[in-house]
């Protein structure tokens, strides 16, 4: 519930993703693969850890560009600090961030 008063920030009621994917950022995510549409797309994800609870992300790997968030606190620290860089830094993260989603599908598969 916090984090629906962070200021701009949506939850979707959309049918088409592609829609959501256009208007945003950032993609708040929990072990689904819809992120890594939301990265092909261009944008930012960051995964919600919930304490006490077995994490399962499909971006453990990824650690340039993927952002691991608990409470809306650290969602906010981490939209400041991504206002703070350098454009050019962060496009080159976001762009030369190597994601091979072969290897993530088939280790999501190995674990189901």
């Amino acid at each position: 519930d916090d984090f629906l008063k962070i200021p701009n920030f949506l939850v979707s009621q959309e049918k088409d993703i592609a829609q959501d994917f256009q208007r945003c950022s950032f993609l708040l995510y929990r072990g689904s693969s819809t992120v890594l549409y939301a990265i092909l797309q261009g944008l930012r994800p960051l995964y919600l850890h919930i304490p006490g609870k077995i994490d399962t992300d499909p971006l453990y790997n990824l650690k340039s560009w993927r952002r691991s968030v608990a409470t809306a606190v650290n969602i906010g620290d981490v939209l400041r600090d991504d206002s703070q860089q350098d454009p050019a830094e962060r496009q080159a993260l976001k762009e030369f961030t190597v994601l091979d989603v072969d290897r993530i599908v088939e280790s999501q598969r190995m674990t189901i």
